[in-house]
This record gives structure tokens, sequence and C-alpha cells, in this order.
């Protein structure tokens, strides 16, 4: 597959869940709204809140809506909890960029690993511009699945979000971690071509220890400055 998101996109790669109110461990800042913006609400489109329906169609549909509205669009996940299986968010889209994801509820993902035919959950594709943000959560619902995993049932199986050829460029805030890059990819679905441009986090935690980066199963590519210091 293609994934051609040029993108501030949350990564939410681990078993469990994961908040889409920072990037990177820092508080992006809001964003200001764009008066000529059309909101394509997922609930006008059948999504059901509630985590007990499969939500993934009307999530699409929404999406499409927004793609090819030929204005500035965002894509509003509001308050609730929505389960969806495999989605894919594919363009290339007709408006102008960035096209917004805004996620003010709970994503989670079906536990049934047989509903997945491929290794992702969530793939945003072919999208020239893509800004996702918000204060929700993304649920891969790892502990649900981690009885499917072979070897030691005690271990965590990958949630299946793919991320590749995505762009993080003039991120800063700060991060109470000592960890302020975290980039947790799985081996059977890594992260692939992850471009870090002016990176500038400050560590406002308690204790005192070197501000770092981690990085498992990702290739990142590094331009301008980089703090804290990247991934070797």
């Amino acid at each position: 597959m293609k994934y051609l998101a040029n993108a501030l996109l949350i990564l939410c790669l681990l078993a469990a869940s994961c908040q889409a109110q920072g990037l990177l461990g820092s508080r992006a800042p809001a964003t200001r709204r764009d008066p000529n913006e059309k909101v394509f609400n997922v609930l006008q489109y059948g999504a059901k809140p509630g985590g007990k329906k499969d939500s993934a169609l009307s999530f699409i549909r929404a999406w499409r809506a927004a793609c090819n509205y030929r204005g500035p669009a965002r894509l509003l996940i509001p308050g609730g909890t929505f389960l969806i299986g495999a989605t894919i968010f594919q363009g290339p889209c007709l408006g102008p960029v960035p096209i917004k994801v805004q996620i003010a509820g709970t994503l989670k993902a079906v536990p049934d690993p047989s509903m997945y035919e491929e290794d992702f959950w969530i793939s945003f594709e072919n999208i020239n511009g893509l800004l996702v943000t918000g204060t929700g959560t993304v649920d891969g619902q790892g502990s649900a699945v981690w009885k499917y995993s072979s070897g030691d049932a005690r271990l965590p199986s990958p949630s299946r979000v793919k991320i590749s050829d995505v762009r993080y460029i003039n991120i800063r805030g700060t991060s109470t971690s000592e960890v302020g890059v975290d980039l947790q990819c799985s081996k059977a679905v890594p992260c692939e071509n992850l471009y870090f441009s002016n990176i500038n986090l400050k560590y406002s935690g308690q204790r005192k220890l070197p501000f770092s980066s981690t990085c498992t199963n990702a290739k990142v590519n590094y331009v301008g400055n980089q703090f804290p210091p990247p991934c070797r």
C-alpha cells in the first residue's frame, strides 16, 4: 500500500490506548477555526456512540463527504465511544490543505483479529495535507486480544495501525515525561519513512533525568533542530 499522508498525525501504535490531546508528548496549540470551514460530523452519517455497533462504514461515508468537499473541511468525531473495525481514510481530497480530523470522543478497535483481512486498523492513504487533532482517545483494545497472541499470553500484541510517509513539522510544547518523543511501532507493522523537522520540546517533569527519545521499529529521518535529541 502507498501511504502519502503529509501530515501531523497522532501516533497510536501500542496495544494500549493513547491520548489524542498532544503530539509526541506535547500539547499542540489550538488552531483558529476557519469561518468558511464545513464540519462533517460522523453522527450525521450513521455512526452510533456506545461502543457496541461497528461504525466504520459511517466513518468512511463522513470522510468521503469531507474529502470530496472543495472548501476547507473538518471530519468531526464527537464525544462518545465509537467501535470501528478496519477503516481506510483515502484520498486524494479536493479541498485546500490540510483536511482536518478532530477526535473528541473515543475510538475503540473491534477486538476480534479475524475481522481484519490485512495488518492494519486505521489507515490514511494518498492524502496531501492532513491534520489530526483533538482531546479524544484512540484505543486499540490491546488487552482484549492478548489471548490471541502466540507464545506468552501475558505479552501484549500490537494494534493494527499503519503509519508511513508522515511529516512532523515545527512541533513545540512541553512534556512531563523524560521521554519526549516515544515511537513504539510493532515489529509486524513498523513505521516507515517518518520525517521530523524542527522539533523543540521542553521537559517540565519533576525528576532530573536526561530528556530523551525512543524509537522502536521505526525508520525516522531528521531535518533541522531536534530536542530532545533524535533516536539513535
